[in-house]
């Protein structure tokens, strides 16, 4: 081996059905691009932006990079070509068309199991390089309809163990029963206080003022504002199906986990009670406006302020796409 294919920096590529990852060579260069499925390279239409993504993530390492591949064999083999046409080194990773359900049941074992999740033969670059495959399935899951597994204090930090999209076991019974009821206090009237209209990315909502939006894991946005035991999880996407066919894998998927609790269906809508096992809760739901699908998960680190409930209740009532 050369000294220059061992200076090479190295760059991940991820390909899934709804979207493909790229994870830089820098701890903030993952770029989600949802507009390249997995489709667009049986098709072959995904080259000229592949290409271009991967030579803005090398900056002026480019073509002296190496390049790490996970995806389905049939993906795998139209990128390596496209790679090696422009003097790239490839190589195929371990794990290749895994799918994001898969990568997000084995780590959810492995920690309902009592494993230690960042093993220690790895080295700080997998570690981050596994995080960002989690971030990426949560993302694939949340376009099936999938919206759960949160933790209140999650670091995002790759290189940390909490930074985990999965969470603890849940807490026993009576204390899921207790953390599902929702508090006395009446709601205040709307026209008590004021509003604001905020907008980032494909999210626009109305909130109490002072909440404010910013990117989340997984393609979500976050709205945090004066209550600081209450954030808001919002989402504007493209529906992964019909709604019917949506909220009836979303149905099977919160009776099989017993950290999901009161699921309630209408014709065109989810609701229901997430309970991480850290002491948070969350209150989800989802509906269809159009083409696309919302979500608005109301997580509260401990019981649900009357203000933090007025926050929720107004995103469920004025979200919608920018």
């Amino acid at each position: 081996m050369s000294l220059t294919e061992v200076s090479r920096p190295t760059l991940h590529v991820t390909v899934f059905d709804s979207a493909t990852v790229f994870d830089g060579v820098g701890p903030d260069d993952v770029v989600y691009r949802y507009d390249l499925p997995g489709a667009s390279y049986a098709e072959g239409w995904a080259r000229d932006a592949v290409v271009e993504q991967i030579a803005a993530l090398a900056g002026t390492h480019w073509p002296e990079v190496t390049v790490t591949i996970d995806a389905s064999a049939d993906a795998a083999e139209q990128l390596n070509e496209w790679l090696l046409d422009e003097g790239v080194r490839v190589i195929d990773a371990l794990g290749v068309g895994e799918d994001p359900a898969t990568v997000v049941a084995r780590a959810v074992g492995a920690v309902e199991a009592g494993e230690d999740t960042a093993v220690a033969e790895e080295t700080p670059g997998e570690q981050r390089r596994r995080w960002v495959l989690l971030a990426a399935a949560v993302a694939a899951l949340f376009a099936l309809g999938v919206v759960a597994v949160v933790v209140w204090g999650r670091v995002t930090a790759p290189d940390t163990a909490d930074s985990a999209v999965v969470s603890s076991p849940p807490p026993a019974q009576s204390s899921e029963a207790k953390a599902a009821e929702p508090p006395a206090s009446p709601s205040p009237s709307p026209s008590a206080e004021p509003t604001e209209t905020l907008t980032l990315d494909a999210v626009k909502v109305t909130l109490p003022e002072g909440y404010q939006l910013a990117a989340g894991d997984a393609g979500t946005v976050v709205a945090t504002g004066p209550d600081p035991d209450t954030r808001l999880h919002l989402v504007v996407q493209p529906a992964g199906g019909a709604p019917e066919q949506v909220l009836d894998q979303l149905a099977l998927d919160v009776d099989a986990d017993p950290q999901l609790i009161a699921p309630e269906r209408a014709a065109e809508s989810f609701s229901y009670a997430e309970l991480p096992g850290d002491g948070s809760q969350v209150a989800w739901h989802t509906w269809f406006e159009g083409e696309n699908q919302l979500v608005v998960g109301c997580h509260y680190r401990r019981q649900p302020s009357v203000a933090g409930q007025r926050a929720c209740e107004m995103a469920r009532d004025t979200l919608t796409h920018s």
